[in-house]
C-alpha cells in the first residue's frame, strides 16, 4: 500500500502528526497543537510528574494519560533521573 491508495485526507498527512504504531489518522488542528505544546512543557516543568500537571491544570490522572497516549508522548523522557 502507498500514498495513492488512500484517500486523499490521509494522503497528505504527516508522518509527524501520527502517534507510533497507530493507524493513520488526521493531523493534529491549531488547538491541538497548543494544547499538545502546553502539556509538554507542563511535562518537562515537572519533570514527568503526572500528580503535578493535574494540579496544575485541574484535570485527573486519566485526562493526562488519555493526552499522553493521544500525542505519543514518552513519560520517560521528561523524568529526571
Amino acid at each position: 500500500i502507498d500514498r495513492s491508495h488512500l484517500p486523499p485526507a490521509l494522503a497528505g498527512a504527516s508522518p509527524l502528526a501520527l502517534a507510533p504504531g497507530s493507524s493513520p489518522r488526521r493531523p493534529l488542528g491549531d488547538q491541538e497543537l497548543v494544547q499538545r505544546s502546553e502539556l509538554v512543557r507542563l511535562l518537562r516543568e515537572h519533570q514527568g510528574n503526572v500528580a503535578a500537571v493535574c494540579r496544575v491544570t485541574g484535570k485527573g490522572r486519566q485526562q493526562i494519560h488519555r493526552w499522553v497516549k493521544r500525542y505519543a508522548l514518552d513519560l520517560e523522557t521528561f523524568r529526571r533521573t
